[in-house]
């Protein structure tokens, strides 16, 4: 298998997959075991250690409030084609998708799963603008991640529906004592921020 940057994917995405195209990226071209860097929002370099052909490591980086991140990790690529990427360095997180070919059997790019995974043991960076606030994430028995302070408290679940980015949420109204005086349920559909990763 070789990697086409001008290939176009034989196939499509499927409905809980989105595509990153491949492309050379001269400027990384003298690093050891540079192979391809994805389209996205960030720069997404790929790496061949083992010297197979295909990438087993990636490197990440981003401005955020004006500060540089990094997030390293490795990708474990099966006979069948799927992989996952599991990051190392920096925040965590797993990603799974499978890799994209041309009809020639070239690698063109990267199918990634759109699946949502909800930090709950992150840092909440940065600083709120006028009238916001910040609640982070953390775990609850029998849910998947809860936020609030003394007057509401939001529950996430899972739903039933085959979309991996959407939850049930559950907006508890609680009184002095902070019992639920008052429960609106709703779904609640999270974006992804950088495209490499598959949640918040």
């Amino acid at each position: 298998m070789t990697i086409n940057f001008d290939g176009i994917a034989s196939d499509t995405a499927g409905s809980n997959e989105f595509f990153q195209d491949f492309f050379f990226d001269a400027s990384k071209s003298g690093e050891a075991g540079y192979l391809a860097s994805v389209v996205t929002s960030d720069s997404v370099a790929l790496y061949d250690d083992n010297g197979d052909g295909l990438p087993d490591r990636f490197i990440s980086s981003w401005t955020e409030s004006g500060v540089l991140k990094i997030q390293s990790g490795t990708i474990t690529i099966g006979e069948d084609g799927f992989f996952t990427i599991i990051a190392t360095v920096g925040d965590s997180f797993t990603a799974t998708g499978r890799l994209a070919y041309d009809s020639s059997g070239d690698i063109v790019g990267l199918y990634m799963q759109d699946n949502m995974t909800i930090n709950t043991t992150g840092t909440v960076d940065g600083t709120p603008q006028s009238g916001e606030n910040y609640y982070k994430f953390h775990t609850s028995d029998g849910l998947l991640a809860q936020a609030g302070e003394n007057w509401f408290r939001l529950d996430l679940s899972g739903d039933t529906d085959n979309n991996p980015s959407t939850f049930t949420a559950n907006w508890n109204w609680l009184d002095a004592d902070g019992q639920i005086r008052q429960t609106e349920t709703d779904v609640m559909t999270f974006e992804r921020y950088r495209s490499i990763e598959t949640g918040p």
